[in-house]
């Protein structure tokens, strides 16, 4: 399934009136067709939690190939909790990933 162009602002610094931005595009593996039609007719509600996930990281986070793992270790778990008990997430693909500091 894949999760088209989202846009958001990452968290900021603590003292930073500035917000840094990211540019972000996904994959979702899913174990079976089932899951595959369940995530995209709930669409909205899957670019949401992804929305979420992404706005409580930062850019320092995101920016190391570490942060990318934890971003889509989030992404998979909080996407599991969302789906049908006999439905979850193989593996998060990241197509793109744009930051802006």
């Amino acid at each position: 399934y894949e999760v088209e162009k989202i846009v958001v602002n990452l968290k900021g610094r603590p003292n930073s009136d500035h917000l840094p931005m990211g540019l972000f595009e996904f994959y979702i593996e899913l174990n079976s067709q089932e899951a595959t039609v369940e995530i995209g007719d709930r669409k909205t509600e899957t670019r949401h939690i992804i929305e979420r996930v992404l706005e409580q990281l930062t850019y320092e986070e995101l920016v190391s190939p570490q942060g990318k793992s934890k971003l889509k270790f989030i992404v998979r778990k909080e996407l599991n909790d969302f789906l049908s008990k006999s439905h979850h997430v193989r593996q998060i693909y990241i197509k793109t990933f744009v930051l802006k500091p």
